[in-house]
């Protein structure tokens, strides 16, 4: 990289930031054809849609802009770096700026700049405030600038590996969409339990035990892990900033194994992130479970499988999340759960299913290695193209 010209991107890119037309004029917004973007719209590399749209009207009487298919978007305020290519005519907020690279620049090749821009942004310091940059800071970011012809090979190498990454995701999805096929097709639906299971209080086969009132400043950087609501509020185990505590007999009802079944108690009214279950994996031999978490003991008659993938469909989740007694904060009980009606097939019949869904983990956990490679792949090439 270093043999590379660095040159500013405002001197290889137009730029300009977008608007919001006034929510107070309902003229703006009220039957809005033109496609208006907002940071949450940018979750992949085109973007292709926008959950609101302004009308003229509004694009006039604001500083909101037209930008043409193709303009490269990039986020300067809250969540800075994202970054998409437009795949339609469209308009943006005022916490995103439109870049057209100039004549003879490979717009591929600023779009994987742009992905690298927040570690060459957070490297020029300035005292910007944090989530925050100007259109002044964005146009004199030096970047490495190859021949064109050196553009478009790096881009296309980018673009191999980036492809790559996303079939493999797809193909992750996939084996998820499959599992909850295979449940539809051996246990039906479960709301309306169209197979006629009988349907039975939870308590009848679990126990739920509350997580323990771990103090945080005395949590430890070794020892034994402690599952707190962000490690397992998505429904996957998250094993990246962990706590720890030491071993303590005394704390041995609050220890929970991989395999076991946890649920988050607490999350924040309207989203998604309360009453989700999850399947402990074997990253660790066992961790302890912090409050506002619950240990889900199967007691009898029933495979953790099954219920983990009941408990995770959408319409058998609101019975919980609908009796929530938050205002903000989002709170289930131990009895919500023990008091919630399930239907309740054979157990040999859940453990088949249940051994069908361990080989579809086994693939899984075969796509997520190769996921992984892929990453650091990608992840060395854009260091190596772009890190100083």
């Amino acid at each position: 990289m270093t043999k590379w010209q660095k040159v500013k991107l405002g001197d290889i890119c137009e730029i300009s930031s977008g608007g919001t037309p006034s929510r107070a004029n309902n003229a703006y917004w009220y039957d809005g054809t033109i496609p208006w973007v907002k940071i949450s719209d940018m979750n992949s590399k085109y973007i292709d849609g926008t959950e609101e749209m302004i009308t003229q009207q509004g694009v006039d009487n604001s500083s909101a802009k037209l930008y043409k298919k193709g303009t490269l978007l990039y986020s300067i305020f809250a969540s800075i770096g994202e970054v998409g290519i437009l795949n339609i005519d469209a308009t943006c907020n005022q916490a995103i700026a439109g870049l057209e690279p100039k004549h003879n620049i490979c717009k591929n090749y600023v779009y994987y700049v742009l992905k690298a821009l927040k570690r060459l942004v957070s490297k020029k310091g300035r005292g910007v405030a944090q989530n925050n940059i100007n259109l002044s800071i964005l146009r004199n970011i030096e970047i490495p600038l190859p021949p064109r012809e050196e553009q478009e090979r790096i881009a296309k190498e980018l673009d191999a590996v980036a492809d790559l990454l996303e079939k493999q995701k797809q193909l992750l999805s996939e084996q998820d969409t499959l599992i909850k096929s295979i449940f539809y097709d051996m246990f039906g639906d479960p709301v309306t339990n169209d197979k006629g299971w009988k349907i039975e209080k939870l308590e009848k086969f679990v126990d739920v035990i509350g997580g323990y009132a771990f103090k945080s400043g005395l949590f430890k950087k070794t020892g034994i892990p402690v599952l707190r609501i962000g490690n397992i509020n998505t429904g996957v185990l998250k094993v990246d900033n962990l706590t720890f505590w030491d071993n303590d007999k005394s704390l041995s009802k609050y220890v929970v194994y991989p395999k076991d079944l946890v649920i988050s108690l607490t999350g924040t009214v309207g989203k998604d992130d309360y009453a989700n279950v999850c399947i402990l994996s074997g990253e660790y031999n066992k961790y302890y479970l912090n409050q506002r978490n619950a240990h889900i003991v199967i007691k009898t008659s029933i495979d953790n499988v099954y219920l983990f993938c009941l408990l995770r469909n959408k319409e058998v989740k609101s019975r919980l999340t609908g009796i929530s007694r938050g205002v903000r904060q989002a709170n289930i009980s131990n009895k919500d759960i023990l008091n919630l009606l399930i239907p309740v097939p054979p157990l040999p019949l859940q453990q088949k299913f249940a051994a069908v869904v361990e080989q579809i983990e086994v693939q899984k956990q075969k796509i997520k290695s190769a996921i992984t490679e892929t990453e650091t792949l990608f992840n060395t090439l854009m260091a190596k193209y772009f890190d100083e």
